[in-house]
């Protein structure tokens, strides 16, 4: 009788624990994804030239949130594979972006402050301009794109 107990017992929470798994969320729910483009650098013999990539991020039908999330993206960097094959960044290391407003087709970016720290030179600068902005202007509701530096000043990135 003990023995028939025991089985009906781990039937039952066997039974359990595959209604678990077969309804939960972080098992059985694929999570909602869609794909942006970031943009990294390759060199050229005569031009750095931009490279879209794609990343998978949260979906969101608000595309200030999805441009955010394509700005973390970046700043992330490229893959070992993709740095295989020749793309590299040329966002400073430890740059952060704090948010991004989109209004009126304008993009507001905010970084940190490593974002222009001692940054020069004309084709860093554009290098570092041109991800950004590419990878921003993927969004239909972005046509122009300002840099800031904690919410203060304009990102300088000049020669």
């Amino acid at each position: 009788m003990k023995y028939i107990i025991w089985i009906i017992v781990l039937g039952v929470m066997a039974l359990v624990a595959y209604q678990y798994v077969n309804n939960s969320d972080s098992f059985n729910q694929p999570t909602n994804t869609q794909e942006v483009l970031v943009f990294f650098n390759e060199n050229k013999p005569t031009e750095v030239v931009q490279v879209g990539v794609k990343r998978k991020v949260e979906a969101s039908d608000d595309e200030a949130k999805l441009a955010l999330r394509a700005v973390e993206k970046l700043l992330e960097g490229p893959t070992a594979s993709e740095e295989k094959r020749g793309l590299l960044t040329a966002i400073p290391e430890g740059t952060v972006v704090h948010s991004v407003n989109v209004q009126n087709g304008v993009a507001t970016v905010d970084f940190n402050e490593a974002f222009d720290f001692q940054v020069g030179g004309a084709t860093l600068v554009t290098a570092i301009r041109e991800q950004v902005e590419q990878t921003l202007r993927q969004f239909r509701s972005i046509s122009f794109v300002k840099m800031t530096i904690n919410g203060q000043r304009e990102a300088v990135l000049e020669p």
